[in-house]
């Protein structure tokens, strides 16, 4: 079900992804360069810069992610796991396509065709689980298994906005990903469904290396 791993040994030198191997070759090749309910606020720039149509796409893209992971819960990790991260998982493709319409940097244009592609196929993947396993009920007084996580995303998504469409993408998506990989690490500890099992690993693998890459860029290309 999950190709990403695969698909990078075609793809190495054009997106390096999925592991710490797939990073350095592509870097030395191409040396050019929540509680659900409550924790997620809408995201407020601090740049005077922020004023970019870019910047407005990007807050706009966390505000949604952010509305749409007040999910409710059901105190399954399972079950929560997955309707918390669809809209994540969402935001990040939204943030891709908001880079590749206004970024400039062809290397990161590539990184996030393979974002739009690998995360698009873990949300259906995600929705068909939940159609199975999902029985729509919210449980009071349920444990929120990701929320503290999700709040640390919150707070270091809240990026003072360059108005650079390339280095900003990378600043909001490094903590970004950090959250997924959060989560994925909580469902690590608390879920069981086996098939959720290959999906969470490969989420803390994959963007773990993924966040590695972007520091690499991001000490690279950002602003001093």
């Amino acid at each position: 079900m999950f190709l990403r791993s695969m698909i990078s040994l075609v793809a190495l030198c054009a997106v390096p992804l999925t592991s710490a191997q797939a990073c350095t070759e592509c870097d030395k090749a191409n040396a050019e360069m929540h509680q659900p309910s409550g924790h997620h606020t809408k995201m407020q720039a601090t740049s005077k810069k922020a004023t970019s149509a870019a910047t407005r796409a990007y807050e706009a893209a966390m505000a949604t992610m952010h509305k749409n992971m007040a999910q409710p819960l059901s105190g399954n990790a399972d079950v929560d796991f997955a309707r918390q991260m669809i809209p994540h998982h969402q935001a990040a493709v939204d943030m891709a396509k908001i880079q590749l319409q206004y970024g400039s940097n062809e290397r990161l244009k590539k990184f996030n065709e393979w974002i739009i592609f690998a995360q698009e196929m873990e949300i259906a993947f995600m929705k068909h689980w939940l159609v199975r396993r999902d029985n729509g009920v919210e449980v009071q007084g349920a444990k929120d298994y990701f929320g503290k996580a999700m709040e640390t995303m919150h707070h270091g998504m809240m990026i003072d906005y360059t108005g650079d469409a390339d280095v900003d993408y990378v600043r909001g998506m490094i903590p970004h990903h950090q959250g997924a990989v959060d989560m994925a690490g909580i469902w690590m500890t608390h879920g069981t469904d086996p098939d959720l099992k290959p999906l969470s690993n490969e989420i803390f693998n994959s963007q773990t290396y993924e966040i590695a890459w972007m520091q690499r860029w991001l000490a690279r290309h950002a602003q001093k």
